[in-house]
């Protein structure tokens, strides 16, 4: 759909896309679950697919919180050793100035082998940034993109 906007000079033409669901694709696929199917059938011949795909998204997020939720507490233990470790070496050898390629060597369970683990307090705050980037991701149902400004002047 298209629709005008605005007056003489000013106006814009804004077009939108409102992808759909065609049931009468799918009725016939043996694939397809029967519940979902259903509920589609109850949404009538074609269906604005935008609402499913946020809830969707929306679904996924809430999953994603609930992990991080049960993870919060091992997380910032783990972070907490790795910082220790730094802290540690960095005490130890205060010449070395920088502790950029700090490894640790981690036993490998069940065998007498070892592993080198690196050490770098850049990856937690580059988690802790995503984090509070991605702090709601259970309202993304509500959120929408659009390349429409909302602005004192008008739209451009």
């Amino acid at each position: 759909p298209a629709r005008w906007s605005g007056d003489g000079e000013n106006a814009t033409l804004s077009f939108s896309v409102i992808p759909t669901i065609d049931l009468k694709q799918i009725l016939d696929d043996d694939k397809f679950d029967e519940t979902a199917l259903n509920h589609l059938e109850s949404l009538g011949g074609k269906i604005d697919a935008k609402p499913l795909v946020r809830d969707y998204l929306a679904s996924i997020g809430a999953i994603h919180e609930s992990i991080r939720a049960s993870m919060k507490s091992s997380l910032l233990e783990w972070e907490t050793i790795i910082c220790e470790a730094i802290e540690s070496f960095s005490r130890e050898f205060p010449d070395e100035g920088s502790v950029l390629g700090l490894a640790a060597l981690a036993k490998n369970v069940g065998t007498n082998g070892y592993r080198e683990v690196s050490l770098f307090a850049g990856f937690i705050e580059y988690r802790k940034n995503l984090e509070t980037q991605t702090s709601s991701l259970s309202t993304l149902g509500k959120r929408y993109v659009t390349s429409q400004a909302h602005n004192k002047g008008g739209t451009r």
